[in-house]
């Protein structure tokens, strides 16, 4: 029994990791690995948006209270999910592996690696579906929305943080 069930409080939490979404938009981390050239090669957990929404209604459905942690059974690496993109959407896309302590140096916050154990969902019924079965999927339906027309604002918002996110690692 978690804390918040102990003091009576009725409460849901969900812990995804690393969203990954079929739709444009600056926060997909899709969208945003569209723009970079360089990834680590660890494995961590993933989760799709849209089968996070399915957790959500399932558990909700449920009244399914304490922490779950929702993410798709099965492993990736940034790097992997890259390989994807340039092989669904960007055949052009530029992919060099570099270390943990390398990216470190790129970004503003230090890169954890996380593998979540969804036994606690899995015992609820809700199951979703394989990572490595799913990527593929959402990755052939972003480029389909990519595709659509009016992603070219949602993209051009990205590229424009990523170039802001790399020029302040190079001052540092």
């Amino acid at each position: 029994m978690d804390r918040a069930t102990r003091h009576g409080l009725k409460v849901l939490i969900l812990r995804p990791r690393q969203l990954l979404s079929s739709m444009v938009s600056p926060r997909n981390a899709l969208t945003k690995m569209l723009t970079y050239t360089k990834f680590i090669d660890t494995d961590n957990s993933c989760t799709v948006v849209e089968d996070l929404m399915f957790a959500t209604d399932e558990l909700i459905k449920q009244q399914a209270t304490g922490i779950y942690n929702v993410s798709n059974p099965g492993i990736t690496s940034p790097y992997k999910i890259a390989q994807k993109l340039k092989e669904i959407i960007k055949p052009e896309m530029q992919l060099e592996v570099i270390s943990k302590e390398d990216l470190n140096k790129m970004t503003l916050a230090i890169r954890i690696d996380t593998v979540l154990k969804t036994d606690k969902l899995e015992k609820a019924g809700v199951h979703l579906r394989d990572l490595n079965e799913r990527l593929p999927e959402i990755i052939n339906d972003l480029k389909e929305n990519l595709a659509k027309g009016g992603s070219e604002a949602a993209m051009a918002e990205t590229e424009k943080e990523t170039a802001a996110k790399l020029s302040y690692a190079g001052k540092q």
